[in-house]
């Protein structure tokens, strides 16, 4: 950190870093409840003057932005789409070895079903496959 943050922030960041999971969820529900509630009370031209100040921050950091920011910003989106991709194959994976393990007995049956009912007994010429 550097010497210009303020120690109010500092301490902030600190408290939430130390929360259990359970105050972070509380914590996280009051601060939408109010911001819904901010919002609720917000006129059309206050509306309209946040959404203009946003666009104006994004233009702003886009424009001071360097190469190398832009690189950062590329190599994190890449590495949690990475990620995201492991996940997805890992739970695909899994689920498909779970599905194996259960049905493979059902398959097996369902097979052997198909194989019988596919021969009838006729008495003339012994089984006889059903087209």
């Amino acid at each position: 950190m550097n010497d210009s943050t303020n120690p109010e922030t500092i301490r902030k960041r600190n408290k939430k870093k130390q929360e259990t999971n359970e105050q972070r969820s509380k914590r996280l529900a009051r601060e939408r409840k109010l911001k819904r509630q901010k919002r609720a009370r917000e006129t059309e031209q206050q509306h309209e003057e946040r959404l203009q100040s946003i666009r104006e921050g994004r233009k702003r950091k886009k424009m001071t932005e360097t190469n190398s920011d832009r690189e950062n910003q590329k190599n994190r989106e890449n590495q949690r789409r990475k990620a995201a991709r492991k996940r997805t194959r890992k739970l695909k994976n899994r689920n498909v070895l779970k599905g194996r393990n259960i049905n493979q007995q059902t398959r097996q049956d369902h097979e052997g079903r198909e194989i019988e009912e596919a021969y009838v007994d006729n008495e003339d010429y012994g089984a006889v496959k059903i087209t």
